[in-house]
């Protein structure tokens, strides 16, 4: 939800209290507390999650300086927190160079070995607002249509989404990892054909950056940031239709060059300097200077 900057580790909740010299925050969402208000489907917060909650807030309250992730977590700064504009600094996140990892992963290799005609989908994240029981379903869906489909999910299944996967058409073709590390999350994107991720909200979207980086179509819900750093065409309205997912993956799919097109156009939204890894940096020193 957020970090500080320029507070002691053990006291990062409250600094506001144990503090006496201005510090930064940088706010990545308010998802809990939009949950919280009823905005956005969530589980119901524990008497700790809320004293948390508490700390939190008034810990971004008490900044003298606030960094947002985007704009859309700046608006939301400013409607439910009731904080000045002039309090906040948007500065996006930025994409590491496309060249980072460039190597063979034999056990990425292994993996879809046996999986070359399949449609390969991944997903990345946990959490209440991942909406991850509607990508099992997009995928059952598919899988249903015709369309053998090879699901990679990054994060641990809860109780419920791995239930909905067992009685799935997908239960044998999808591999569930809890963490991978960075060289081959970028490998398992790189396999990916589509990143599934109709989030119920995003205070910024990484992984469709991280997607369209490495050669994967992120098709996205337009709930939050997404609707801005996702290109419009590959975001969904309607978010909680699976069908519009399934239609549209299907309409890449069967169209090379339309996927070839997506893939040019994500290419030059990634790279262009609004993601530039040289740009935060700077705009991160004038902040702290």
């Amino acid at each position: 939800m957020a970090d500080q900057i320029g507070v002691d580790p053990g006291s990062a909740v409250l600094p506001h209290l144990v503090r006496r010299v201005p510090y930064t925050v940088t706010v990545h969402d308010l998802i809990p507390l939009l949950a919280l208000k009823g905005l956005i489907p969530g589980p119901v917060l524990t008497r700790r999650g809320t004293t948390l909650l508490k700390g939190v807030l008034a810990a971004i309250n008490g900044a003298s300086s606030i960094v947002a992730v985007s704009s859309v977590t700046a608006n939301d700064l400013c409607k439910y927190l009731c904080i000045p504009s002039k309090k906040i600094i948007v500065i996006e996140n930025p994409v590491f160079p496309s060249n980072r990892y460039k190597f063979a992963c034999r056990e990425t290799d292994d993996l879809f070995s046996c999986y070359e005609n399949y449609l390969n989908l991944i997903h990345v994240g946990t959490g209440f607002y991942k909406n991850r029981e509607l990508v099992l379903k997009i995928a059952d869906l598919l899988n249903k249509s015709g369309y053998p489909v090879r699901l990679t999910l990054i994060g641990m299944l809860n109780e419920q989404e791995e239930r909905f996967l067992l009685s799935s058409s997908v239960s044998k073709t999808t591999s569930v990892f809890d963490a991978v590390p960075d060289a081959v999350m970028s490998m398992l994107m790189r396999k990916a054909h589509f990143l599934i991720f109709p989030s119920h909200y995003e205070g910024f979207g990484m992984p469709v950056l991280e997607a369209w980086k490495h050669g994967c179509i992120p098709i996205s819900s337009k709930q939050g940031a997404l609707a801005d750093i996702n290109l419009e065409d590959f975001t969904i309205s309607k978010y909680m239709n699976a069908e519009l997912y399934v239609d549209k993956i299907i309409a890449l799919w069967r169209n090379s060059s339309h996927r070839i097109d997506a893939l040019r156009r994500g290419f030059e939204h990634v790279n262009s300097t609004r993601f530039s890894y040289v740009k935060w940096t700077e705009n991160y020193k004038t902040v702290l200077s």
